[in-house]
């Protein structure tokens, strides 16, 4: 039994670290979450709305595990598109030096062979 509770007790306090790291925006989805429950008691003031997690009920914990693995999925994501973007970059680049090669062998009357190019000769 106490196990149960100490496994608990991790994944609430995992939770609320990530949340705590979250921006205003995942902030107002979150507490769309928790209003949605009316057992949920918010504590509100000035300083922002808190919340006691060790009295929600599991659904709703189960809720708020789905939306913070969402958006580590979306960060994951987010990570893969940033690492395709740069590749992307650097192949534009490498493509631009190589067309700017060409006009100024052009210029030069010259033309770069099939093997400049990485073509093999047939």
């Amino acid at each position: 039994m106490s196990e149960d509770i100490t496994a608990k007790e991790q994944t609430l306090e995992y939770m609320k670290n990530r949340i705590e790291k979250m921006g205003k925006t995942q902030h107002i989805e979150i507490l769309n979450i928790l209003k949605k429950n009316t057992t949920v008691k918010l504590n509100e003031n000035r300083n922002g709305v808190y919340i006691n997690l060790s009295y929600l009920p599991n659904d709703v914990i189960e809720e708020l595990q789905k939306y913070l693995d969402y958006l580590k999925d979306q960060e994951t994501n987010l990570e893969q598109l940033e690492i395709q973007k740069e590749e992307f970059k650097t192949t534009i680049e490498c493509g631009i030096r190589s067309g700017a090669e060409d006009i100024h062998a052009y210029s030069e009357g010259r033309r770069r062979s099939p093997e400049e190019y990485g073509i093999a000769a047939v």
